[in-house]
């Protein structure tokens, strides 16, 4: 490994080879062949990090604001966490950027996240029960009832541990007394 001589990082060594980091340093140490101190492998690392980025430059780039921050590393031929460091020490809001990004990562999850176009759909098999118990107004008339009763059992009197809130009719009936066959008729419902 003539790549030892120009003192370069294992990354780039395996790079330069098409190995992982763990090969490079396997093999150095199966051929008994030692590497920088730390300090020096530091310091090569902050000289990296020095790499000169123009502000005007960078700042048009972060301007247009439609890519994100690894999309302009990957522009400077650098890192995020470089171009972090240099937005902060040239004073350019990341923010247009970080509103980007989760608007494009949205765009993708809207995209292949819900229903159908989720690879883990199962031609919408979830009961309509199960919808109603997940849906985040039955989990807020839980909390609200646990707070009411002072997280108390009302059965036994004990406060705290793994309690559950049931109606006082069953929910099967209170489903069939309403005729509640969707979960827009549930969320009318006021039982």
């Amino acid at each position: 490994m003539n790549s030892c001589n120009k003192k370069m990082l294992y990354k780039e060594i395996g790079d330069l080879y098409q190995v992982s980091i763990k090969v490079i340093y396997n093999r150095m140490k199966k051929f008994n062949i030692n590497s920088r101190p730390r300090s020096e492998i530091a310091k090569t690392i902050m000289d990296a990090k020095k790499l000169y980025i123009n502000k005007e430059e960078l700042a048009k780039v972060v301007a247009e604001g439609n890519q994100t921050t690894p999309e302009i590393a990957k522009y400077f031929n650098t890192n995020a966490d470089i171009i972090r460091a240099r937005c902060k020490e040239y004073n350019i809001s990341l923010k247009k950027i970080n509103d980007y990004s989760r608007h494009k990562t949205t765009m993708i999850l809207m995209d292949i996240g819900t229903g159908s176009k989720n690879p883990n759909w199962k031609g919408g098999i979830t009961s309509l029960r199960e919808i109603i118990r997940k849906h985040r107004k039955s989990k807020n008339w839980t909390r609200t009832c646990l707070e009411r009763d002072k997280f108390t059992c009302q059965k036994c009197s004990k406060i705290g541990g793994k309690l559950q809130v049931d109606h006082i009719r069953p929910f099967s009936f209170i489903c069939d007394k309403n005729n509640i066959f969707s979960l827009e008729k549930a969320l009318e419902c006021h039982y």
